[in-house]
């Protein structure tokens, strides 16, 4: 699911806070803005899922792969990955949440 609960840590307290709002920076509220933009210049909708617009999107994967040869060169250790399934929400989904803007 796109919407998870969040525990947040609370500065000076020993409690987390638990919520299920989503983040304003959510990968689906970012997918959600740019097909708008592609829209709104009138670009086709041709983005199926979120991970399919971050694969044709060259210059952010060319930035991407500098940014792990650098961690790993200094010595920060490898990239933490993500399942890629988590990326595999697509225009549907964000009707269904009801923010495709």
């Amino acid at each position: 699911t796109l919407v998870r609960a969040v525990t947040t840590p609370i500065p000076g307290q020993q409690q987390n806070v638990e919520s299920t709002q989503m983040s304003q920076v959510c990968k689906a509220v970012l997918f959600s803005h740019f097909l708008s933009l592609r829209k709104l210049i009138g670009l086709e909708m041709d983005y199926s899922t979120y991970y399919d617009s971050k694969i044709k999107a060259t210059d952010f994967q060319s930035a991407k792969e500098n940014l792990y040869r650098y961690c790993k060169e200094q010595g920060f250790g490898l990239w933490m990955k993500k399942p890629q399934e988590q990326n595999q929400f697509g225009i549907q989904e964000l009707k269904d949440l009801g923010i495709l803007f």
